[in-house]
């Protein structure tokens, strides 16, 4: 969900046209502002896992047997934290974010910084990364309310009442609710990463897990006689489903950067060759 590198406080943009493709060229009067970077398959395909696993994390896929509390309360409250982190995003990149939140978004607990810019290097070359505020009483308070929503209300909820009295669902609520905020964590993290912020390859590394989880439960639901074994069924299937896209998206970046590799060794040589050709007619 790191948005330590996007911008904040920002001066209008200028009226001269921005450009829309490729990496962007922060030179001169251009912009004071980029255009969004422009995500590579691999990002893009994680994105849709992630919307894949957080919208299936919705249902009670875990079969932890918990109640309203857990179901609907301690759910709302990871969508009330990421929509909290959300707004520190858009605030930072223009200003954009909830205005009854512009106070805690720029409020800095560190030494706060200069006014954020994009680091500019010559007229044409482009942006490699912005700074922006971190952390700030918004990003505490959006913490807070994740580490409540998965941790602390499903030790309050009781649970219900099996044929051999209280099922225990703690451990299994919390992992529910973790990779509900895990998913919709990730989708903020490219949001972020959109508006020139770093990349952290954790985030579907961490999806591993929410695939063998997700077939797990959904195979445990197929032996189940609980009424919501519906649920662990279909949504065990999809968050498996989710994370194992998410985990393949590795597996694309990784030849995807093989593939850039290989070009830009291509092209070294070839410069090489040009120069030693260059070098061997002048001595001639």
């Amino acid at each position: 969900m790191s948005d330590e590198s996007g911008l904040s406080e920002l001066e209008p943009l200028s009226e001269e046209p921005v450009p829309t493709g490729g990496r962007p060229s922060v030179g001169g009067t251009t912009a004071e502002r980029p255009p969004f970077r422009e995500l590579d398959q691999a990002p893009q395909h994680l994105k849709m896992a992630a919307a894949i696993v957080f919208f299936s994390g919705l249902l009670p896929w875990a079969g932890h047997g918990g109640g309203p509390l857990v179901f609907l309360g301690a759910k709302a409250g990871v969508v009330l934290g990421l929509w909290l982190w959300l707004q520190q995003i858009d605030n930072n990149w223009d200003g954009s974010g909830a205005d009854a939140l512009k106070g805690l978004a720029k409020a800095d607990l560190f030494k706060p910084r200069k006014a954020a810019r994009p680091r500019r290097a010559k007229a044409g070359q482009p942006v490699t990364s912005v700074s922006s505020h971190f952390p700030t009483a918004l990003h505490v308070l959006a913490l807070l309310t994740l580490i409540g929503s998965c941790i602390v209300l499903p030790l309050m909820e009781d649970g219900y009442k099996g044929a051999e009295g209280p099922i225990p669902l703690e451990g299994m609520a919390m992992a529910e609710l973790c990779v509900l905020a895990w998913a919709g964590g990730t989708m903020l993290h490219l949001r972020a990463y959109e508006r020139w912020g770093p990349f952290n390859p954790i985030f579907p590394m961490m999806f591993l897990a929410f695939a063998i989880g997700g077939l797990f439960q959904a195979g445990m639901g197929l032996g189940s006689d609980s009424a919501f074994k519906i649920f662990q069924i279909v949504g065990g299937t999809a968050v498996s489903m989710g994370g194992a896209f998410a985990v393949y998206t590795i597996g694309e970046a990784m030849v995807a950067a093989k593939k850039e590799g290989n070009i830009k060794k291509a092209a070294a040589l070839e410069a090489r060759r040009a120069a030693r050709s260059s070098r061997s007619s002048n001595g001639n």
